[in-house]
């Protein structure tokens, strides 16, 4: 594991993250094709993004638009609620490379925490308050975070101006992280087999 300190967004944290699996991008891995098709569309698409990436060495651009600004402009108040509740000090982390993939986490808290923030427009924020629950579409990329990390619990934090914050402790789960651990050996022997195949037509 390699803990990078460069600013999320940056040229250097782009180039990080270049051709390399990221946690926020596993609910795409995880997308299953019809019928015997072991990969759906999203992580065909995703498979085609890093091969490119890896081939060219240029990492793809950075989006920014409403919901990304948003959420830069949101994460800091999140971040001193959360620390004025818990009584902590999040420390800041570009990016972490794992064995496999890669993560990009808010923040470490201590030696075995982290925490995973997500800005909420207020139809999503009053849903999540209500249900209580960390929403299955970031459910991954907190636990892939855990494995690369290598870190024991992962505090999710959800956010929306003038609504109560939402926060949950998610634990490591070693069924979970197997199960991720093993598709993504499949995704990445299938992108080196499509990898290969493009390699041979362009010589």
């Amino acid at each position: 594991m390699q803990i990078l300190n460069c600013e999320q967004g940056s040229e250097a944290w782009l180039q990080a993250r270049a051709g390399l699996i990221t946690c926020s991008e596993l609910e795409s891995v995880f997308s299953k094709g019809k019928g015997k098709d072991v990969f759906g569309k999203a992580a065909i698409t995703y498979m085609y993004e890093l091969i490119g990436e890896q081939i060219t060495g240029e990492p793809k651009e950075s989006f920014s638009g409403y919901h990304t600004e948003r959420g830069h402009a949101h994460e800091p108040v999140a971040i001193e609620l959360y620390q004025l509740q818990h009584d902590v000090e999040i420390q800041n982390c570009g990016f972490i490379i794992g064995e496999k993939i890669g993560y990009s986490p808010d923040g470490l808290i201590d030696s075995n925490g982290l925490t995973e923030i997500k800005s909420k427009l207020p139809k999503f924020q009053a849903q999540i308050l209500y249900e209580r629950e960390i929403p299955s579409e970031h459910y991954m990329q907190c636990m892939g975070g855990l494995w690369t990390a290598e870190r024991e619990w992962i505090d999710f934090i959800s956010y929306c101006p003038s609504m109560p914050i939402f926060i949950k402790r998610l634990y490591r789960d070693e069924k979970v992280i197997q199960e991720i651990d093993e598709r993504v050996d499949l995704f990445l022997n299938e992108l080196e087999v499509h990898k290969q195949k493009i390699m041979g037509i362009a010589a």
